[in-house]
């Protein structure tokens, strides 16, 4: 609970100081005065405060708590006493709004917040190529490139993405955040290719998830009932070339495939992969035998 409470207070900050930063930049307050200029910030910054520490929950509360700080903890909370607290509101009131906010983010940036110090390295480690050496909790090691930071579509795991550098291709990876224990930051800086950077983009355009497996490219014949699920169906679609009026060619890997056109059953027709064809046909004989 402490560290979620000073780590939904950071990014409190970190959203303060974007704030007025957009402001200071931007070209509307360069005509102005300093002066006014100094006041127009502060009011939109105390706006901001307001709206962040709205009581979304204002209706009478039938349960408390007590947190105790740790030793590690206790400086902390006396800085935010008085920054924050004094004169102001109360310790509970304010400790309430930032859990209340917390609670309404969606899992990906509320797991974010929890591992807010591993969060803020490997982005640190992202912005700069850093190579980093990575410990799982199964304590699994991987020395990566490091490249990009992206939740999944559904906002609810974050996935650390590079390239792993102790495979001899140097094969793309995504590790999910929650399953980091430990980071390790090294002097030393990769530099990406062209070729490494459109791989990698495209992985996140697939879906960070899917980094996993070769990227195929399967030819489908599909159904006018087929046209109108591409249309609607967008979570998690793959990459989908039209070749004529009924044929397409996807582009993604078998597990992307699978998970997305499972969907369709007899809607499409798999012309050119074998092997997919073989586990698509399995799937479907299986779950067929399942209920006769």
């Amino acid at each position: 609970l402490n560290t979620i409470i000073i780590n939904s207070y950071e990014k409190k900050l970190l959203k303060r100081e974007d704030m007025i930063k957009e402001l200071t930049e931007n070209a509307i307050l360069t005509d102005i005065s300093a002066k006014n200029k100094k006041i127009m910030i502060e009011a939109a910054a105390k706006i901001m405060d307001d709206y962040y520490n709205e009581d979304l929950f204002s209706e009478y509360h039938d349960w408390s708590f007590m947190i105790y700080p740790t030793r590690n903890t206790e400086k902390f909370y006396e800085t935010l006493y008085e920054k924050e607290i004094k004169n102001k509101t109360s310790i509970s009131t304010f400790i309430r709004r930032l859990l209340n906010e917390y609670s309404i983010m969606s899992q990906a940036d509320r797991e974010a917040v929890v591992k807010g110090d591993t969060y803020k390295e490997l982005i640190d480690a992202c912005e700069d190529e850093n190579i980093v050496i990575i410990k799982t909790n199964n304590d699994e090691e991987f020395k990566i490139a490091s490249f990009k930071i992206e939740a999944n579509y559904e906002s609810t795991n974050n996935y650390f993405l590079g390239l792993d550098l102790k495979t001899r291709d140097k094969n793309p990876i995504a590790i999910k955040l929650c399953k980091i224990k430990n980071v390790i930051t090294l002097d030393e800086v990769y530099k990406f290719t062209k070729d490494e950077i459109k791989t990698l983009d495209q992985i996140l355009d697939h879906g960070v998830e899917y980094v996993s497996g070769e990227i195929l490219n399967i030819q489908i014949k599909v159904t006018k009932a087929a046209k109108r699920m591409l249309q609607y169906l967008v979570h998690n679609r793959p990459n989908i070339e039209e070749i004529s009026d009924d044929i397409y060619e996807v582009h993604c890997t078998f597990n992307n495939f699978f998970n997305y056109f499972i969907r369709y059953g007899k809607e499409i027709e798999i012309l050119n992969n074998e092997e997919v064809k073989d586990k698509m046909r399995k799937f479907y004989l299986e779950s067929y035998q399942s209920y006769n």
